[in-house]
């Protein structure tokens, strides 16, 4: 099987990040995608894409899991007790930070996908050079 990594980096507020850790919630958002095939020799990195996460910690689940879904992943997460120290540094940067692997097939191509996701609060976003690209995108989509 080919690897595959896809990198996912999601945004959320101090609320949102509450939500998840405290109650059984389902949180809508945007973030990015960025795909990185390897063929053994080297990485090709494929097209960053902004698309819609639904995250969720309902039900019971084995393990964390993604799911491509028609406009976007969700991401359905078992456990969010390790999350206190994203609210608890309002300064500084802080994430979570986990990885899901899964087959994948393509095109008929098998991938042996590397889910890495990184879960970030919003204030983080505001002080990255992403910030102007995500808000022209949603800007595009109010359009639309």
């Amino acid at each position: 099987m080919t690897p595959l990594v896809i990198s996912h980096s999601v945004f959320l507020t101090a609320e949102e990040i509450q939500k998840l850790k405290d109650s059984k919630t389902v949180i809508k958002t945007v973030g990015i995608t960025v795909p990185v095939k390897g063929d053994g020799v080297a990485n090709t990195k494929l097209t960053e894409v902004f698309c819609n996460y639904t995250i969720t910690n309902k039900g019971e689940i084995e393990a964390d899991d993604v799911e491509l879904i028609a406009d976007g992943y969700k991401l359905s997460i078992k456990d969010t007790t390790n999350w206190e120290p994203i609210l608890d540094t309002p300064e500084d940067t802080s994430w979570v930070f986990f990885q899901v692997e899964q087959p994948l097939t393509f095109n008929d191509v098998q991938y042996l996908a590397t889910h890495q996701i990184l879960i970030q609060k919003v204030d983080d976003l505001e002080r990255s050079t992403v910030c102007e690209s995500l808000a022209r995108y949603l800007d595009q989509k109010k359009i639309a």
